[in-house]
């Protein structure tokens, strides 16, 4: 890699750290541009250099947080259990294991999510990975006929990425459950859900 390349890459990696440092602040806003030149110590024109918008910035944001935690092998071990009721709660496991790494930057994104388009980007993002997942699990689960005859796989996707939301599993904690409850108690919630009768138990 020549001198230019190490330099450019490095560069970028400093500014997707300053992102992240700053959506994980305990009072934390949604950063412009300004802020993460700020915070990486180079110039806003640098910033724009290697991410042309703010939304930008913040998908590769939340990819980079991904790859850093481990998330991609995290739903590729899903993606290869054959067991669709097995896949279904161990998605549950591996996303409920996953919210409290990215909470203070969903606290973050959901602040400005419906007054700022570039927000509304990075937030759709991440219910796009989550949505995947939960349709990926869904259609393992009619695929061996065990979906039940109540639901169709979009709505039931809907319904399991409402289920595994952030807001959802925030509201959980605010009412007492630690996450170990929650993972416990949902896995037992989708099985009961989505299940045909004779596989709920």
């Amino acid at each position: 890699m020549s001198s230019k390349k190490e330099e450019k890459s490095e560069t970028r990696m400093r500014i997707l750290e300053a992102t992240q440092k700053l959506l994980e602040c305990s009072n934390a806003s949604v950063p412009g541009m300004a802020d993460v030149a700020a915070g990486a110590g180079i110039s806003r024109q640098a910033v724009y250099l290697h991410f042309g918008s703010r939304a930008e910035l913040l998908i590769e944001t939340i990819r980079f947080i991904d790859e850093r935690n481990g998330l991609p092998q995290r739903l590729a071990a899903i993606q290869s259990i054959e067991s669709g009721i097995e896949k279904l709660e161990r998605c549950v496991q591996v996303w409920g294991d996953y919210l409290p790494v990215i909470q203070g930057i969903s606290r973050a994104l959901l602040m400005l999510r419906d007054s700022d388009p570039e927000v509304m980007a990075a937030w759709d993002e991440t219910v796009r990975c989550l949505s995947d997942v939960c349709r990926d699990c869904l259609v393992t689960l009619k695929n061996q006929g065990l979906l039940s005859r109540e639901w169709t796989v979009p709505r039931a996707t809907i319904m399991l990425t409402g289920m595994l939301s952030i807001p959802c599993w925030e509201e959980l904690q605010r009412m007492g459950w630690s996450n170990r409850e929650y993972i416990k108690n949902l896995k037992l919630s989708v099985r009961k859900t989505f299940c045909a009768p004779e596989n709920r138990k």
